[in-house]
């Protein structure tokens, strides 16, 4: 994990410059979400969803930077999807 974590901020560090292309300057931003397998996933799709998880809270924090998954992203994740899904039946039920 240290190793991936320390690649993934080099590569974000990498990012940060301008690539010239054509004598243009282009700027790129970059976020990383990293997930370990199994503690992350059994399968690649779980592993996907942990990273996209990490990724999703990379970009919360202000973008150009790694995050490694943790199961308390998962339920903050989890708390803003009941919350949208209660105010959508609240909406639907003129309760609000």
């Amino acid at each position: 994990p240290a190793e991936a974590e320390r690649l993934a901020g080099l590569l974000v560090n990498a990012f940060k410059d301008p690539f010239v292309i054509n004598g243009i300057s282009v700027f790129v931003g970059s976020s990383i979400g990293i997930a370990f397998g199994p503690e992350h996933g059994a399968d690649g799709e779980q592993l996907m969803k942990a990273a996209d998880i990490a990724l999703y809270a990379a970009k919360t924090d202000g973008r150009g930077c790694a995050r490694t998954f943790n199961r308390s992203m998962l339920l903050l994740l989890e708390q803003r999807e009941n919350l949208r899904r209660s105010l959508r039946t609240a909406l639907e039920r003129n309760e609000l």
